[in-house]
């Protein structure tokens, strides 16, 4: 059983992401002006994205290339991590380093500096369909073929991901988070992107291999991505869906395939292989390990360090990423896992989770009266969700994306509020619009 560190007092978060905000935070004046406004705001923390979403640094590392090798929207070698510590510190702010984790490289261009691209066989593998054949085929994210037919749909902002369960990717990336725990006075991590890209990945050797060992399958030959689930060819979407699991939240969580049927998981052209409840299990088991390590690896270097999390509120549909944030003694009541999966939580490794509780509608009313197909499509809803699946492990942090607000600075306020109810404090996301929209005055407001 861990420890975890309390945070005091109620934490009232921002996140400062690197691209939307380099007009702001490129220059030490920017930088002081922006922690400034946030000072007077009422802010209590700071979440810097010192590692991008593809992988590169705006921070002096010897591990993470400069975001200037890439972009230009920044100078060489500029340190923003500094700038918000020195900056940050004078005013009494906590600052954290928010690196993401688990990408490092972009589909559409595969600059040499990318870590993905450095490092081929640290890529996520993705299965689909031949195009030409419908047999199924396994490609590095950045060798998908024009065509190829996959089972879900893939909506990674253009993100490339590394293999999570690669050994190099995760010694690599916790050295990357050692460095900056040796060689920066930050207060705390908040990881972002700790996960796998979608349902279409890992297909790789490695990850075959591993599965193959938990199951004891030998998984060989070109089809063994049907073990975990079967992209169904044209002329089979009339197979009917699985049923449905009702949860307790005025929803569904999951979905079991009909015995002795294929059975469609909803949201996608994928019929669940005999492994599949496995293979989720492989992968959450995967992410909780690096997370248990991760934050040993920190603590070992300076134990006051809050190490948290940043995820989605959307607990009943996050297993499609591989990721379960929950405490260990949360029943997922997902039919198609196995039992052991509770097992994979990680909860209570946290000393702190920001919930990103994404929804227009504020209140569980609001979300009934839209017809949404479960009340935690409301801030209020995401909230209760994630405190439950949690169950009092580590502090829920409720986090909003303020562009879903925009225009309707009442309803910004109220998002504001619902958090503050109904978990540990807020965190808002980002920076770029509370200055963009000038709600720095409505922010001062609802946070006081």
């Amino acid at each position: 059983m861990v420890e975890t560190l309390p945070l005091h007092p109620e934490p009232k978060m921002i996140w400062f992401d690197q691209s939307a905000n380099a007009p702001r935070l490129s220059t030490p004046a920017g930088v002081a002006r922006m922690v400034e406004r946030c000072a007077e705001a009422g802010i209590t923390d700071l979440l810097v994205n010192v590692r991008s979403p593809d992988g590169l640094a705006l921070y002096r590392s010897r591990l993470v290339p400069h975001r200037s090798q890439v972009h230009g929207d920044y100078p060489e070698d500029y340190d923003l991590l500094a700038l918000v510590l020195e900056e940050g510190h004078k005013r009494g702010l906590r600052v954290h380093a928010a690196p993401d984790v688990f990408s490092g490289g972009r589909w559409s261009h595969h600059h040499p500096a990318y870590v993905a691209s450095r490092h081929p066989d640290w890529q996520s593998v993705v299965y689909g369909l031949d195009p030409a054949t419908l047999r199924p085929v396994c490609h590095p994210y950045t060798r998908v073929p024009q065509g190829l037919v996959t089972g879900v749909p893939i909506n990674n902002e253009g993100v490339g991901f590394l293999n999570p369960g690669h050994p190099e990717v995760q010694e690599y990336l916790l050295e990357v988070l050692e460095e900056l725990a040796r060689e920066y006075p930050i207060d705390g991590f908040c990881l972002d992107r700790g996960r796998y890209d979608g349902l279409h990945v890992d297909f790789s050797d490695h990850t075959r291999r591993a599965l193959a060992g938990r199951t004891g399958e030998r998984l060989d030959g070109p089809d063994w991505p049907e073990w975990v689930y079967r992209i169904l060819r044209p002329g089979e979407e009339t197979v009917p869906a699985a049923a449905p699991a009702p949860d307790t939240h005025g929803g569904v969580t999951g979905y079991a395939a009909p015995a002795g049927g294929l059975g469609v998981i909803p949201g996608t052209r994928c019929a669940p292989g005999p492994l599949f409840g496995a293979w989720l299990e492989y992968r959450a088991a995967t992410i909780r390990d690096f997370f248990a390590a991760a934050r040993q690896r920190v603590k070992a270097i300076r134990p006051n360090l809050f190490f948290g999390d940043y995820t989605g509120s959307w607990y009943p549909l996050y297993y499609q990423v591989g990721v379960n944030w929950a405490s260990r003694r949360y029943d997922p009541g997902l039919p198609f896992l196995p039992p052991t999966y509770a097992d994979t939580g990680y909860a209570e490794l946290l000393d702190y989770l920001c919930s990103g509780c994404y929804y227009p509608e504020v209140t569980v009313e609001e979300a009934r009266a839209k017809s949404s197909p479960a009340d935690w499509y409301s801030v209020e809803g995401a909230a209760d969700l994630a405190g439950a699946a949690v169950m009092g492990a580590t502090p829920v942090i409720a986090s909003l994306f303020l562009q879903q607000y925009e225009g309707n600075v009442a309803q910004y306020r109220k998002a504001i509020a619902a958090c503050r109810a109904r978990s540990a404090g807020v965190m808002l996301f980002d920076l770029c619009y509370v200055d963009g929209y000038d709600w720095w005055e409505a922010t001062r407001e609802a946070l006081a």
